[in-house]
């Protein structure tokens, strides 16, 4: 799902159940909310930042262990917390692993 807010394209949870995610352009942010392969491709992952290198990762410790292990920077929020980046505030919610 792409999400258009604030002047952010986001994309939600590039998962493995498609291919429709991996070639669109202009994201701004990608947000993972958690690590199973609906919702968390690397595969996937990787298309969509070739894509769109500009991009910021945002996303929890469950899935920021497998984007460690790919050298891949992210921002990190976790339940309870928040990130503005700009005008645009992010929150975590949910403290129940998946």
């Amino acid at each position: 799902m792409v999400i258009e807010t604030k002047g952010f394209k986001i994309l939600t949870d590039p998962g493995a159940y498609t291919e429709l995610q991996n070639n669109i352009r202009g994201i701004d942010i990608v947000l993972i909310t958690h690590e199973h392969p609906d919702h968390f491709h690397l595969d996937s992952l990787h298309k969509v930042l070739k894509n769109n290198p500009q991009a910021k990762i945002i996303t929890n410790s469950a899935v920021g262990k497998y984007l460690k292990k790919e050298r891949l920077n992210f921002l990190l929020v976790e339940h309870g917390d928040s990130l503005d980046i700009k005008d645009l505030n992010l929150e975590g919610l949910g403290e129940y692993p998946c």
